[in-house]
């Protein structure tokens, strides 16, 4: 009985690898077909923190980039590789791809900044080219693989993990959804159907938004994207033509719930797109590119195929009559340019439900409409003007939270030169409050801002739960102990918010004797203001280096422990080579650094385009330096990508830094980025 046991119990178990064998073998064969395509991505320098956005209190979300490999895959001939744009988020300063146990220099060439996908270049010749699976033969339920390089080298296979197909046109129609494990080694990988053919490249997407984090808490979780090869080979052209692929938009803002309501047209902004073709408030989208709308959802779908500069047709509806429209040019929302304010600057550490108003400049939005300082903004959300005959739209009531993070969010929903709607505590009584919202750069120059009116803390005493650091002079170092800075903390760092300027000192002035020289022009406006001076130190007489990016990060982090401080004013502040180190961090961290100052510096390595949360800037030259005409036409080139920027001219100066009056003038400049 036992023998006859034993056998059975063999017999099944060989029964059952028998019957796994053909998958298994499919598997083993479609790795093997598509591993040649499949390349390893090293990557050095840049930042080692990722900002994922807003999260709670107004704060950035923070990932700290790994340093491991990742994943790309070859999609023509002559050197052309796809990844995800996440594997480069960081910035970095090297990028190596790995083919046949040989390394090659790689550039990225330009990114789908709605997709996650990254276009680079090696200088070889990639005969190894993907296959692609055609969308049309993509099913739910079949059976795929996510591959991924690590740096076990090109001759081992790549990783695998094995799932299905969940669900086709995912995130708006962008995306392919499986549920076998995604994390950062496979991004930028291929997602292989059983014939070795790839599907889509791997990629951290998020129905939320887009950006470099976007979708990244996903990671690992059984919930995975990635994006049609079919549809990345169709846009190829285009990148390898160095052209950013950003969203196409009409300028329009729909109203009613964003998943079931039809696609109706709440406003229409003057000037763009749908507006210049006709569209008012009220038209009802019943199409696009030919195929029928019925709700938000499909409208959004159809509208992510295209791109800014694609040409879109549509048909709307206004009451019974049909309203074709042909070739409509779609524009990316930074064509705009312009930011919506309200003109209002908030009191910081109120613990009082809503937004408490400390000033609001004259003759703005706000202004206008009444408010004032000292009203308490409860909610908020855009206006929308409905057609004669539509069911009211219930009354704007406060929610259960509402902060800075709120209104912010509110404001980015809606254009310059739509209305917003304020639910506003005055004197006790709460009203509604609906004003334009004005065109411009946001609260470009100064505001006539007392810093004793910007917290209520001294008021309120000492509360548990409040830091207590060390006060005036102090110096630490970085983790590995290798790298030094100095800070100064003014009294009351710990209790009440204050914001950080970190000092990015000039060639072979970064001495203890230096650092203090600075803390010595500084004290006063830093306890005035309630601001910390962090001073990093280079390590080299000659300067800055962009690798010296994460030690800073690293001395940022430290004085966000040790001190309460306001992550919207945090400025990168330098003289002369500082001054470019400077502005470099200010526009690529995004999210840290809320302000530039840079001082007889020419700002270099700007961006051809209005970066997504990028910093305001202060720049300053003397009348008699030679750099004066380049540093007010980097004023007018930052203007005209839609970042604010203040201008400082010294009297009777050439290259020098700032006087007492000067550095007054910076700190009132620091005193409003908190603006909105």
């Amino acid at each position: 009985m036992i023998c006859s046991s034993v056998t059975l119990t063999i017999t099944f178990f060989i029964g059952e690898l028998l019957a796994q064998s053909p998958l298994q073998n499919a598997i083993q064969v479609a790795v093997k077909r598509v591993a040649p395509s499949v390349v390893t991505i090293e990557t050095s320098g840049g930042s080692e923190v990722i900002s994922l956005g807003r999260g709670p209190r107004d704060q950035d979300k923070l990932l700290r980039k790994g340093v491991g490999a990742t994943t790309g895959v070859i999609v023509h001939p002559d050197g052309w590789i796809l990844s995800s744009a996440f594997n480069f988020a960081n910035k970095p300063t090297s990028i190596i791809v790995s083919i046949n146990q040989t390394k090659h220099i790689a550039r990225i060439v330009a990114t789908d900044t709605t997709r996650s996908i990254a276009l680079l270049k090696i200088p070889i010749a990639t005969p190894q080219v993907a296959e692609v699976a055609p969308i049309s033969q993509l099913q739910t339920g079949q059976t795929v693989i996510a591959l991924g390089r690590t740096l076990s080298g090109a001759e081992a296979p790549p990783s695998v993990s094995v799932g299905i197909i969940s669900a086709l046109n995912r995130i708006q129609g962008k995306a392919i959804q499986t549920d076998a494990k995604i994390s950062p080694i496979n991004y930028g990988g291929p997602l292989v159907d059983l014939s070795g053919r790839v599907a889509g490249i791997l990629v951290p997407l998020s129905p939320q938004g887009e950006g470099d984090g976007a979708g990244i808490e996903w990671y690992d979780s059984g919930i995975g994207f990635s994006v049609p090869l079919e549809h990345c080979l169709k846009n190829l052209p285009k990148l390898m033509e160095g052209k950013d692929l950003k969203r196409g938009m009409l300028g329009i803002l729909l109203k009613g719930d964003p998943l079931m309501d039809p696609p109706e047209v709440g406003t229409a902004q003057t000037g763009l797109p749908a507006q210049k073709a006709g569209m008012q408030t009220g038209d009802r989208i019943v199409s696009v590119g030919g195929i029928a709308v019925d709700n938000q959802t499909q409208f959004q779908r159809e509208m992510s195929k295209y791109y800014a500069g694609d040409k879109v047709s549509l048909v709307y509806k206004r009451g019974d009559k049909v309203v074709p429209v042909d070739g409509l040019e779609l524009i990316s929302p930074s064509n705009s340019k312009e930011q919506a304010q309200l003109g209002i600057y908030p009191i910081r550490d109120d613990e009082g439900k809503g937004i408490l108003i400390r000033h609001v400049n004259p003759k703005g939005p706000a202004d206008l409409a009444g408010l004032a300082s000292g009203d308490r903004i409860l909610a908020a959300r855009p206006f929308v003007v409905l057609p004669a005959g539509s069911p009211a739209i219930p009354a704007l009531k406060p929610p259960p939270k509402f902060g800075r993070a709120d209104l912010v969010q509110s404001m980015e929903r809606i254009l310059p030169g739509m209305e917003m709607e304020l639910l506003v505590q005055k004197n006790g009584q709460m009203s509604s409050k609906t004003f334009k919202v004005k065109s411009g750069l946001a609260l470009e120059g100064l505001a006539d801002l007392n810093p004793a009116t910007a917290t209520n803390r001294p008021l309120q005493g000492d509360r548990p739960g409040d830091k207590k650091p060390q006060t005036g002079l102090i110096s630490g170092t970085n983790n590995a102990q290798d790298r030094s800075w100095k800070a100064f903390l003014p009294k009351g760092a710990g209790r009440e918010v204050h914001g950080i300027v970190v000092w990015f000192h000039p060639p072979g002035r970064g001495r203890d004797n230096d650092l203090e020289e600075i803390v010595n022009l500084w004290e006063n406006e830093l306890n005035r203001h309630r601001l910390v001076l962090l001073m990093p130190q280079s390590h080299v007489e000659t300067g800055w280096n962009v690798s010296d990016a994460s030690f800073i990060n690293e001395t940022v982090k430290a004085i966000q422990e040790l001190a309460n401080i306001d992550p919207n004013r945090i400025v990168a502040h330098g003289f002369a080579q500082g001054g470019q180190m400077a502005g470099y961090l200010g526009l690529t961290q995004k999210g840290l650094y809320k302000g530039v100052a840079a001082v007889g510096a020419i700002p270099s390595n700007l961006p051809r385009e209005s970066p997504d949360n990028g910093p305001k800037f202060f720049l300053s030259t003397g009348d008699r330096d030679p750099q004066m005409e380049a540093i007010k036409t980097s004023q007018k080139t930052l203007r005209g990508l839609g970042i604010p920027c203040f201008l400082h001219i010294i009297p009777q100066s050439g290259q020098q830094y700032l006087d007492l009056g000067g550095i007054e003038t910076l700190n009132r400049w620091i005193e409003g980025l908190d603006g909105l």
